[in-house]
């Protein structure tokens, strides 16, 4: 009796370290890989694996195989291409429908993770991949970055993911009580041809943003206060692209309707210098 009984609690015991080993775990974390950019926010990423016992393909592990985290988070040198430019210029001088372009950032579409650019001089954008390198922009004006094709959260301590929220003063964790708003509409119509002043833009300005509220055949231009041009100067109408003007980096976005697109410009600042808005 006393040898059955030894023999039955070994085979529990037996059956008890079967079942567990034949459990689904993950793996130890990989290194981290190379940072997807040298400045400006990049993401890295590091994977693990799932050792599963499963025959059928799949595996039981819960949690994601793959974590990511910011990297390189220094604000690039003035002067720095845009990310996302820099990613469409990779197409230019390439066959398109016959043509050779040189491609410029489009904003305007639906999915702010595609890699979208509008041929300079025409008024159509083209997908040229499903998307943008890991840290570009989700777009003009916002800290989000892509990843993985997805939208992802920034916070103002530029950590992914984060909840730090960087007030309209641009403090992070701020209450908004360091600064004050101006905020105005221009509706004059009777506007002399040529360039007609709008409002100054002045030295230390944060969270800009101005939009036309109904397109016009008009054309917003910047200049400072010895008169030189930033954008849309001397007749000329630029294309949608970032500007590195006054210490900070102006988005300026213009549709694809020709002379009736809505132009929205917009930067974080704080402005070095005042900015003449006509």
């Amino acid at each position: 009796m006393m040898k059955l009984c030894l023999v039955l609690g070994l085979i529990s015991i037996s059956s008890a370290l079967r079942k567990r080993r034949q459990t689904d775990y993950w793996g130890p974390w990989g290194e981290w890989g190379e940072c997807s950019r040298t400045c400006g926010i990049g993401v890295t990423f590091r994977d693990r694996h799932c050792y599963s016992y499963r025959r059928d393909g799949g595996s039981s592990c819960v949690g994601p195989f793959r974590s990511y985290r910011s990297c390189n988070i220094q604000d690039c040198p003035e002067g720095s291409r845009d990310f996302r430019e820099e990613q469409c210029s990779a197409f230019d001088g390439t066959d398109f429908q016959g043509k050779h372009y040189k491609w410029l950032p489009y904003y305007g579409a639906a999915n702010k993770c595609e890699l979208n650019c509008i041929p300079q001089g025409e008024n159509f954008y083209y997908r040229h991949k499903e998307a943008v390198k890991d840290g570009t922009l989700c777009e003009p004006g916002s800290r989000n970055v892509c990843v993985d094709g997805v939208c992802k959260t920034v916070g103002c301590d530029n950590m992914l993911e984060s909840s730090q929220v960087e007030d309209k003063c641009l403090e992070c964790g701020g209450d908004g009580s360091s600064c004050y708003v101006v905020k105005g509409t221009f509706t004059a119509a009777d506007l002399s041809i040529g360039y007609n002043q709008i409002h100054i833009i002045p030295i230390g300005a944060m969270s800009i943003r101005i939009q036309e509220v109904v397109p016009t055949r008009n054309f917003l231009a910047i200049k400072n206060a010895r008169g030189e041009y930033y954008l849309n100067g001397h007749w000329t109408i630029d294309y949608s692209r970032a500007l590195y003007i006054a210490n900070t980096v102006i988005h300026y976005e213009r549709g694809t309707e020709g002379d009736l697109a809505s132009e929205v410009i917009q930067g974080r600042g704080p402005t070095s210098e005042p900015l003449i808005l006509e």
